[in-house]
C-alpha cells in the first residue's frame, strides 16, 4: 500500500489589478482635461483683460482720428501700443491677438470682442464645473474599487495561509501513513512467522483416523462435550490475527472458508465495521479491530436466521441438531448453531457459545478446534441457527477480494481466508 498522498489544492484569488488601473487612467484623463480648461480660461482672462485695457485707453484718447495726430512715444502720452506691449511681456496673449491688430480695432469692435470673451469664459466655466463633477464621480468609483481590491487582497492572504496549513497537515498525514505502512509490513512478517510455526506444530490426521474412538477425550463441562481430535476440515483453516476473536466470529469465517470465497480477512473486517458505523449511529466500532460478533454479521445482512427454538422437555438439543441438519441438506457449507444457557444456582448466566453444524450432521467447535457433542441439556435454554447468504458474500467479495489485498502489500499473511489449501496466495 503506497504511503503517498495527493496534496490538497486551494484556489488563490488574485487581486484585481486591471480594474484599479482602468479607474486610475480614467481619473488622470479627466484631470488633464481640467488642466487644459484652466489654461484656456487663463488665456481668455488675459485676452479679456488686454482688450478691456485697450478699450479704456481708446476711450481716454478721445477718438479714433486724434490718435493719428499724436505721435507714438510722445512724452506724457500713454498709447494703446505701449499698454499692449507691457501686457504682452507675459506672452499669454500673443497666441490669440497681435498688438498691431488690437491697436487697429475700434471701440465697438473691442466691446464686441469683450462680450464674446465673456460668453466664452462662461462656457469654459461651465465645462470646468462639468469636468470637476466627472472627476469627483471617477474618484468615488476609484476609491470603491480600491476598497474592493483591498478586500480581495485580504481574502487572498487568508487563502494562502489556509493553503499553507493544509500543506503542513498533509505532510503530517503522509508521515503518519508511512509509519502505519511500515508497522503493517512488520506485523505481516510477524504473522507469517506465527503461521509457519503454527502449521509446523499441527498434526495432520490421515483418512478415518480422525474418527477413531480411542483418540477421543470427552469432558462434560458447561453441558457439552468436545472431542480433542481435530476435525479434518480445520486442518488448513486458521485465522492469523494477533487478537482474540469470538466463537461466532470464528464460525462465520470458517463457513466462508468452506464456501471457497477468497476474501482478505482484515479488509473484510474493516468493511463490515464501516457498514455498521454508517447504518447504526450507536455502533461506534473501531475499524480494523477484532470486535465483530455474530449479531453484527446479522445486522449487515451477511447471515440470515433459519430458525430459533426454546429447549424444553418436548424439544431437546438433539431435536434442534437434527432439524438443523435437515434444513441444510443439499448445501456444501455448514450453518452457525448458537447456544444460550440458563442461569446457574448463583444467578449468573453463562456466556453463550457458537458452533458449526456440518451438512453430514457433525458439529465442530471452531473456536476450540474440536468436535462438539451435547451432553447435559439442562443448562441449555435456547438455540437459533443462522446461515450465510451466498448472494451477499458475492457482493462483499467485490469489495474485499484477496487480489486487492495482494496488490497492495507484498507480504499478505493476514489473507489466510484466500484458498481452501491454506496458502495465503
Amino acid at each position: 500500500m503506497s504511503a503517498d498522498d495527493t496534496e490538497p489544492a486551494v484556489n488563490i484569488i488574485e487581486p484585481v489589478e486591471s480594474a484599479e488601473g482602468s479607474a486610475r487612467d480614467e481619473e488622470l484623463t479627466v484631470q488633464d482635461k481640467l488642466r487644459d480648461t484652466r489654461k484656456k480660461n487663463e488665456r481668455l482672462r488675459m485676452t479679456k483683460t488686454l482688450a478691456e485695457q485697450v478699450y479704456e485707453l481708446k476711450k481716454r484718447s478721445g477718438a479714433h482720428a486724434s490718435e493719428s495726430a499724436v505721435p507714438n512715444g510722445a512724452p506724457g502720452v500713454v498709447t494703446s501700443s505701449d499698454a499692449a506691449r507691457e501686457l504682452a511681456l507675459s506672452g499669454s496673449a500673443r497666441e490669440h491677438l497681435l498688438e498691431s491688430q488690437i491697436e487697429q480695432l475700434s471701440i465697438q469692435d473691442l466691446s464686441n470682442i469683450i462680450a464674446s470673451l465673456m460668453v466664452l469664459c462662461e462656457k469654459q466655466q461651465e465645462d470646468m464645473t462639468t469636468l470637476k463633477a466627472q472627476n469627483n464621480e471617477i474618484s468615488t468609483v476609484s476609491r470603491t474599487r480600491q476598497t474592493e481590491n483591498d478586500n480581495l487582497n485580504t481574502v487572498n492572504r487568508t487563502l494562502k495561509t489556509d493553503n499553507e496549513n493544509l500543506r503542513i497537515d498533509n505532510k503530517k498525514l503522509q508521515d503518519e501513513n508511512e509509519q502505519l505502512y511500515q508497522s503493517g509490513i512488520n506485523l505481516a512478517f510477524e504473522n507469517i512467522s506465527w503461521f509457519i510455526e503454527n502449521e509446523n506444530l499441527k498434526e495432520k490426521p490421515q483418512g478415518d483416523e480422525v474418527y477413531a474412538n480411542d483418540n477421543e477425550n470427552r469432558s462434560a463441562e458447561d453441558g457439552e462435550t468436545s472431542t480433542q481430535v481435530e476435525p479434518p476440515e480445520l486442518v488448513r483453516f486458521s485465522i492469523a490475527l494477533n487478537c482474540p476473536v469470538s466463537c461466532g466470529y470464528s464460525v462465520v469465517f470458517f463457513i466462508l472458508y468452506m464456501m471457497g470465497f477468497r476474501l482478505c480477512i482484515r479488509r473484510f473486517i474493516a468493511e463490515v465495521q464501516c457498514a455498521l458505523n454508517n447504518k447504526f449511529r450507536e455502533a461506534k466500532l473501531e475499524v480494523g479491530k477484532c470486535s465483530l460478533s455474530l449479531t453484527e454479521f446479522l445486522k449487515v445482512g451477511l447471515i440470515d436466521e433459519m430458525f430459533a427454538r426454546s429447549i424444553t422437555d418436548e424439544y431437546k438439543i438433539g431435536d434442534a441438531l437434527r432439524e438443523a441438519k435437515e434444513r441444510i441438506q443439499g448445501q456444501l457449507h455448514p450453518a452457525a448453531f448458537m447456544i444460550e444457557y440458563e442461569e446457574g444456582p448463583d444467578g449468573r448466566k453463562p456466556i453463550g457459545h457458537c458452533v458449526a453444524v456440518m451438512p453430514d450432521g457433525k458439529v465442530i467447535d471452531v473456536e476450540e478446534g474440536k468436535y462438539w457433542e451435547a451432553n447435559s441439556e439442562s443448562r441449555i435454554s435456547y438455540i437459533y441457527v443462522v446461515n450465510v447468504k451466498e448472494s451477499e458474500v458475492i457482493e462483499w467479495q467485490h469489495k474485499c477480494a484477496l487480489q486487492k489485498c495482494e496488490a497492495e502489500c507484498t507480504v499478505c499473511s493476514e489473507c489466510l481466508l484466500g484458498s481452501l489449501d491454506g496458502s495465503s496466495k
